[in-house]
């Protein structure tokens, strides 16, 4: 499985797992499947802005187009979660791309010449800054371990510890209720559908053309304003 394709699994995921949360007529049943299902994004996502760290032409550029990307989605984000961009809500819940950004941030402090206490105020600034965004904390935790396993082909027999570490941080942070623990508990066993998933990448991209390159980049705002769309014309 090429770096393509297992990039398109994560698009899928995501997708339903975004179809799943705003539509609000899906079932029950089929809320849980597709909430399951979309867990495995996060991690893939985060193990691809540790590839692209070390294999992208120009670090710069990468942060760029993060950045331009999380910035346009923002409004679509907040859009979606409040209905309007009118509000204090659009800078304080920042959405899924602002948490990849600062994993490639994180990478770049980790790997930069700093002396050692500007490197540990940039580190504690991101950990800070990560508190504003979706998934909070635990992209950065896929990020680093990505990036300490990067080697080490045993790495998937650790990954089970990551995700329990991953989901009782999350439930923590956002302080959910005993029931909806246990939901997010029953989805989160949707993370270790990304196992198999990793073992059979075999580190090759796939094509390089740039409808590949570039394809996330465009579908990720344009979903979610076709999610906003439906929702407010069937789910109200």
């Amino acid at each position: 499985m090429n770096r393509n394709v297992l990039k398109y699994i994560a698009i899928i995921a995501m997708t339903l797992d975004h179809v799943a949360a705003y539509l609000d007529f899906i079932s029950p049943t089929i809320y849980l499947i597709f909430r399951m299902i979309g867990r495995i994004t996060m991690p893939i996502m985060c193990f691809f802005i540790v590839e692209g760290f070390f294999y992208t032409k120009s670090k710069k550029n990468y942060a760029l187009r993060l950045l331009l990307l999380a910035i346009i989605s923002q409004p679509i984000w907040c859009l979606l979660h409040n209905d309007t961009i009118l509000t204090w809500e659009i800078f304080l819940n920042l959405n899924t791309v602002f948490s990849l950004l600062l994993g490639f941030l994180l990478l770049w402090i980790i790997e930069g010449n700093q002396k050692l206490y500007i490197k540990s105020l940039l580190i504690v600034l991101v950990v800070t800054c990560s508190f504003l965004c979706d998934y909070k904390l635990v992209a950065l935790l896929y990020v680093v371990f990505f990036y300490l396993t990067r080697d080490n082909k045993y790495k998937f027999a650790y990954l089970p510890i990551v995700y329990i570490v991953g989901t009782v941080i999350y439930s923590y942070l956002n302080v959910v209720e005993v029931k909806q623990t246990i939901i997010n508990a029953f989805m989160n066993i949707g993370l270790f559908f990304t196992i198999p998933l990793f073992i059979t990448y075999n580190n090759k991209s796939g094509s390089n053309s740039k409808f590949h390159k570039y394809s996330f980049y465009v579908y990720y705002p344009t979903h979610l304003m076709i999610l906003f769309v439906i929702n407010y014309f069937l789910c109200r």
